[in-house]
């Protein structure tokens, strides 16, 4: 089957064996899933991505992906996993309409929001440069909190060290 981004639908399935136990509701839910239903998920997957402010520059001058980041010329398994994580978050209807919720209000200019003795801060908290790389994810339609946090070192930036 054809490359989706980074990852094929087989490469996928692969990671969710992987990854999840087969009793898993993330795992059941991906099994029942149609090859197409999954390319689907897996290439809005790749689009959120991709519309990330990753720094730095590409590998290749004519790559018409993000990645690889110079001077690697390999994508990173992190990248890869976080395609097929945000892909098998965007699964499950329930959290999709929460996303959704979240980011119309987010759109909508609210940082907080109370309802009796509830309370609720729409940030990432954390460091600021974690909470800006996390709130460049959930922007981008990355809701997976395990696909944030395996995309965050890469929009740090920082230096490396050989």
């Amino acid at each position: 089957m054809a490359q989706i981004g980074y990852v094929t639908v087989e490469e996928a399935n692969e990671y969710v064996r992987e990854h999840y136990m087969s009793t898993d509701d993330a795992c059941i839910r991906w099994d029942i899933l149609s090859d197409e239903d999954k390319a689907v998920l897996l290439r809005t997957s790749f689009e959120a991505i991709e519309l990330l402010p990753f720094p730095g520059h590409k590998s290749y001058k004519d790559q018409t992906t993000a990645f690889p980041r110079y001077p690697d010329t390999t994508v990173p398994p992190a990248v890869v996993a976080a395609q097929v994580e945000n892909a098998l978050a965007s699964s499950d209807s329930s959290e999709v309409e929460e996303d959704q919720n979240y980011a119309k209000m987010r759109a909508w200019g609210i940082q907080s929001y109370s309802i009796g003795n509830l309370s609720e801060t729409l940030g990432a908290g954390g460091s600021s440069a974690v909470a800006a790389a996390v709130d460049a994810c959930t922007q981008a339609g990355i809701t997976s909190v395990k696909a944030q946090r395996l995309l965050t070192p890469f929009l740090r930036g920082g230096y490396r060290i050989t």
